[in-house]
């Protein structure tokens, strides 16, 4: 305290403006962050949508003509019996493929072997069943560049 009274109140002013200035950039890095991670995943989500609508038509049209996904998706059909038709998930996600499939519709972020995944199920039921398309996106390399991203906006505010 005594330290501050010998300080002129210009100094004074000076070192608050700057406290209360990179408080607020501090904010503004996590806010910017933030939504830089949200347009990432809703990027990975799109991809892993547009990936599994080829599955759902062929479900709908030839339920015994399937074809194993190509390049790098990791995909999954599963028919109305349990019965795996295709897969070449990661061996973490193809062990829980089951309890996978229980989770309903839509996007969900899953742990498994440690690494998280955005696994996007579909269900289609042409009549006899539901099928399920189960896609996934290993979430560790967006891990890694949100990590890189906000150790250099921390450090340049």
């Amino acid at each position: 305290m005594g330290l501050t009274r010998r300080l002129s109140i210009r100094w004074r002013i000076t070192i608050g403006s700057v406290l209360v200035a990179a408080i607020l950039l501090t904010f503004a890095a996590f806010v910017f962050r933030a939504q830089i991670e949200q347009v990432q995943l809703a990027g990975d989500k799109k991809l892993l949508y547009d990936a599994t609508t080829p599955y759902l038509t062929e479900i709908k049209n030839h339920p015994d003509r399937i074809d194993p996904p190509s390049g790098e998706q990791h995909l999954a059909v599963v028919d109305p019996n349990a019965s795996v038709i295709v897969n070449n998930l990661p061996d973490a996600l193809t062990a829980r493929l089951g309890d996978l499939t229980t989770l309903g519709s839509g996007s969900h972020l899953v742990t498994a072997a440690e690494h998280q995944y955005l696994i996007v199920i579909r269900v289609v039921a042409p009549g006899d069943g539901n099928w399920y398309v189960v896609a996934s996106h290993d979430q560790r390399f967006a891990q890694s560049v949100l990590g890189n991203l906000t150790n250099n906006v921390l450090l340049g505010a």
